[in-house]
């Protein structure tokens, strides 16, 4: 009985020497940078170039200090929805004047 206690005595005190020792690294860096981030729940036009000013892209949006926007919603089990509907299809919203190409 004294030769088990001594060992899971001695397995205890390896097993918190190495959880002091083992150095842990995130799986997902650190950014070096703040996060500013917007969410875009309703957009005021549907059709044309104002859809990427709602979308908030860079160019067609008013200036604004974002750097992560996040579009309403993405479903898992279906097709995305709202906003997220618009960015999958945005050739349809912008029309004639996409100067992107026919393609999303």
């Amino acid at each position: 009985m004294k030769y088990l206690f001594a060992g899971l005595l001695l397995l205890a005190a390896v097993a918190a020497f190495n959880l002091n020792t083992h150095t842990r690294t995130a799986s997902i860096p650190a950014n070096n940078y703040p996060v500013r981030a917007v969410y875009i729940d309703r957009m005021i036009y549907w059709y044309g170039m104002n859809v990427a000013a709602n979308l908030g892209l860079p160019g067609y949006a008013t200036l604004h200090n974002y750097n992560y926007i996040i579009f309403a919603f993405w479903s898992c089990n279906n097709n995305p929805e709202d906003v997220a509907l618009v960015w999958q299809n945005i050739s349809m919203y912008v029309g004639d004047t996409n100067p992107w190409g026919s393609t999303d």
